[in-house]
């Protein structure tokens, strides 16, 4: 499709493309920041203790991100558009049978493991396409899109505590996975691109050649851990993801023991959502500026939020110190998703993002599942919530330095390569002078190894880049 027309007036098919993966961030994807109050719910309703119960909120979390490299594999051998379809209906399945669950062991299953990767699929999809039909703005585009997630983050905590007040824990999951399958539409929109369907066409060719097995593909998709500065990058993701599922798990329970009423944790949550919207804009706008470094953006929004963790005890015991928090965690860790799509192509290249971004995720997915049992024996071997937030920000610290460390690597890297891969490029009869960054050059690789036609497209699209 070249684009939808409405009134005379043509909508650009990527605009359709980016909006409909707005829509699929925030139906599909938003709901890990509502597992705070879910928490909650579960813990009244079948009486399990807080370590049991914080099982299925950390596996819910955990897959969301380490279902990421299936939902890549999907992207890799079908389309972005199928990764979406399959999310809608893992979401529709998972969250429709735990309605009718009253043992927490089968919640495991179903709402952790099957709506876990549900909301996966929604977001490696929604996120991978937009780095496909976006070359110069990539990252206001990105933006653009983690910001349905983070408009998710705004209304389903407060949603789903008014679902929970009014239908209790079982007719909020059977309403949640009608919700959740609203993307399957917004999936039909997103048809695969050019730039999409080039690659894809030149990865069938690839294995039609080698006559690859799957998992000789994924063994060739692992090699760029071998990268030490892409390594480093996963590594702190973890650890973010790590402090960020303590905090998303524990703070509306932790609001409401301190005493704010259900409704106004759950209201403070959200709050959390309207930073993490605002975030994620202007590090989208800021990222597209050559002049800013995005790896100094990503790193080092978590030694700022660090150190509001670790002393949260201190001023976190009334509303205005609270909503203070939350308002903060969501302008200072909001952003870092932006950014994750532009750095992984600079660190990876483009033809890696598919299998990049599922590597980060399933990083990310480890930290989600291992931060909220963490977090539950801490709260269980002392008073209060004191360690558990002050692990949390420390694991924010720890993200920090291991950014920090993976922005030294990356610059040591590009200043060996400028000293000694510095040659003249050539596209046809066509001598380009301009020396290009080892990540670029591996995009013009992908492009020699096309046919004709594939060829042109994308070499004018990295031209125009």
């Amino acid at each position: 499709m070249s684009g939808w027309c409405d009134g005379g007036k043509c909508i650009p098919e990527r605009h359709m493309v980016l909006w409909s993966a707005f829509l699929t961030m925030f139906f599909g994807s938003s709901l890990m920041s509502a597992t705070g109050i879910i928490h909650v719910a579960l813990l009244d309703h079948l009486k399990e203790s807080v370590t049991v119960t914080a099982w299925t909120g950390a596996l819910f979390s955990g897959f969301f991100c380490l279902s990421a490299p299936l939902a890549g594999v999907v992207i890799n051998t079908v389309s972005c558009r199928a990764c979406i379809i399959c999310g809608a209906c893992l979401n529709l399945v998972g969250f429709g049978i735990s309605s009718f669950v009253n043992n927490i062991y089968v919640l495991y299953l179903t709402y952790g493991v099957i709506a876990g990767t549900g909301q996966a699929f929604g977001y490696t999809g929604a996120f991978v396409v937009v780095g496909f039909y976006f070359e110069k703005q990539r990252s206001l585009a990105t933006g653009v899109v983690v910001a349905g997630f983070a408009a998710g983050m705004v209304i389903f905590p407060f949603l789903t505590q008014i679902l929970v007040d009014e239908y209790g824990i079982q007719g909020t999951f059977l309403l949640l996975s009608a919700i959740g399958f609203q993307t399957c539409l917004f999936g039909m929109i997103v048809a695969p691109g050019q730039t999409e369907m080039a690659l894809y066409s030149e990865a069938r060719r690839r294995r039609e050649i080698s006559k690859t097995t799957l998992c000789k593909r994924v063994c060739d998709d692992l090699k760029i851990l071998g990268k030490i500065p892409y390594l480093i990058f996963c590594v702190s993701i973890f650890l973010w993801c790590k402090a960020l599922s303590i905090v998303t798990m524990y703070t509306a329970d932790y609001y409401h023991s301190t005493g704010s009423s259900k409704a106004e944790a759950a209201f403070l949550m959200s709050i959390i959502g309207i930073g993490s919207v605002v975030s994620r804009v202007l590090v989208g706008i800021a990222a597209v500026d050559g002049g800013i470094d995005r790896k100094l953006l990503y790193f080092g929004s978590y030694g700022v939020i660090g150190v509001f963790t670790v002393t949260l005890r201190y001023y976190g015991t009334n509303y205005l110190g609270k909503a203070l928090f939350s308002s903060l965690f969501g302008l200072y860790t909001g952003g870092s998703w932006t950014l994750l799509s532009p750095i992984t192509v600079e660190l990876v290249g483009l033809h890696n993002l598919a299998s990049g971004f599922a590597i980060e995720m399933a990083a990310g997915g480890l930290g989600l599942m291992v931060g909220p049992i963490i977090g539950g024996y801490l709260m269980n071997g002392s008073v209060g919530y004191t360690n558990v937030f002050a692990y949390a920000g420390m694991m924010h610290f720890l993200a920090f330095f291991s950014g920090m460390l993976m922005s030294l690597f990356t610059q040591q890297d590009q200043d060996a390569r400028t000293t000694s891969q510095q040659k003249p490029l050539y596209r046809g009869d066509v001598d380009v002078k301009a020396v290009y960054s080892s990540e670029k050059y591996e995009d013009i690789e992908i492009v020699y190894e096309m046919q004709p036609e594939q060829k042109s497209f994308l070499a004018n699209g990295i031209e125009n880049d």
